[in-house]
């Protein structure tokens, strides 16, 4: 059954169409049928379109709840049938799930080309993804001091989202908080600060996100921003391997 709206529409369209002139038009009766059918495609092509977006919408969502459970096979599944559709979260989050392996071999070049997906769909992940990656990669070409010289865009890009990045963490969105966590510990267009950075993967690694445990795992092993811990670093660590996390499983096997 249309809705309200829909008839409005299907009103708006006859009532434009109806001031054309229509060659070939026998009479004002297949005008009418023309306008019709016409409004009908419209409104069929629009519902079609509405349902293709709440499918997306679904996929991405049922896509992060795998993630958190360890379903990493169908996290993947969804995500990517999300990100091909479109959704910018999804794009983010299937190209982490790429970079860093989870769910399959890594593949640090096609997780920054859906970090690039998702930062020109305007998402405000994908642009942390990006730049997060790209200087991680310089990073790993520098010696000593080298992290403090990182390229000044990268930096200045990282203190532009920092803000934003904190304000979705504030409101409970894991993957902020952990993208939070991730610019205090590698002091990424900001002071490093351990201490906090131990807070906001905890607060993301509570919800889930294997990337946070297994970061927690490494810091309470060494005491960086907590006391050294190795029954909590061990805790974190089988948390992230529960969600098959690579590197947990390697230090959990050993």
């Amino acid at each position: 059954v249309p809705s309200v709206a829909e008839i409005r529409e299907w009103e708006q369209i006859r009532a434009t169409l109806g001031s054309l002139d229509l060659a070939g038009s026998a009479d004002d009766s297949e005008s009418d049928h023309r306008v019709a059918v016409l409004a009908s495609e419209c409104v069929r092509e629009e519902t079609l379109e509405r349902r293709e977006i709440e499918e997306r919408d679904v996929d991405a969502r049922l896509g992060e709840e795998c993630l958190r459970k360890g379903d990493l096979a169908g996290s993947r599944r969804l995500l990517s049938s999300a990100a091909k559709r479109g959704h910018g979260r999804a794009m983010f989050i299937y190209g982490q799930m790429l970079q860093y392996g989870l769910g399959g071999n890594p593949d640090l070049e096609q997780g920054i080309a859906w970090y690039r997906r998702s930062d020109a769909a305007g998402g405000l992940l994908g642009t942390y993804g990006v730049t997060t990656a790209l200087m991680r990669g310089l990073a790993a070409q520098m010696t000593g001091d080298g992290r403090a010289v990182l390229h000044s865009d990268m930096r200045e890009t990282c203190r532009r989202i920092h803000p934003l990045l904190e304000q979705g963490a504030l409101e409970g969105d894991w993957m902020c908080a952990h993208a939070v966590g991730f610019l205090y510990d590698f002091g990424y267009g900001c002071k490093v600060q351990d201490s906090v950075a131990v807070k906001c993967y905890e607060m993301a690694a509570s919800q889930g996100h294997p990337l946070a445990a297994y970061n927690l795992g490494v810091m309470y092993a060494f005491g960086e921003g907590c006391d050294e811990d190795m029954e909590m670093s061990f805790k974190w660590y089988m948390v992230a391997a529960e969600r098959c996390e690579p590197d947990s499983l390697c230090r959990v096997a050993h």
